[in-house]
């Protein structure tokens, strides 16, 4: 899928989880888009100068938009499902966010600092990733007791 091997394979270890849980599709299409726009930012960062750092400032509104909408999809599921850590992941999803708006109203300011930001990104997405992986195996784990049921 790209730039990041370990972004990459925390992904592969959520697909397990997400086709196992209610075969949802559009989750997974979701955290495959975002590797993506993640992969873009990195490989976009590792070939521009801080001069020409500005390019990056469209590609993260991209990510921001995008990111907010997958977060918005996923906290419905959790609340959905009764996910016990609903209340925990929806925090550190608006604390995610928050970064990221924050990112990006500062790279506004001065594009020059975004470039080396974007490491930083990746590795909070590659985080957040790892905690899904641990989510979505106890939406797993509830989607197959209530089958038993």
């Amino acid at each position: 899928i790209g730039s990041n091997p370990i972004l990459s394979a925390i992904l592969c270890l959520s697909y397990k989880y997400v086709m196992n849980f209610a075969n949802d599709i559009k989750l997974k299409e979701q955290h495959v888009k975002l590797v993506q726009l993640v992969n873009d930012l990195v490989d976009t960062a590792k070939t521009c100068t801080n001069e020409d750092s500005y390019k990056l400032i469209p590609k993260l509104a991209i990510f921001a938009v995008y990111l907010e909408r997958h977060f918005q999809y996923e906290n419905a599921l959790m609340l959905e499902n009764n996910v016990s850590s609903y209340v925990q992941h929806k925090e550190l999803h608006r604390h995610f966010l928050t970064i990221i708006h924050n990112m990006y109203e500062k790279s506004l300011r001065d594009p020059t600092g975004i470039r080396d930001t974007v490491g930083v990104l990746s590795n909070g997405i590659t985080n957040h990733m790892a905690v899904e992986a641990t989510m979505f195996s106890e939406l797993d784990d509830h989607y197959h007791h209530a089958e038993m049921a």
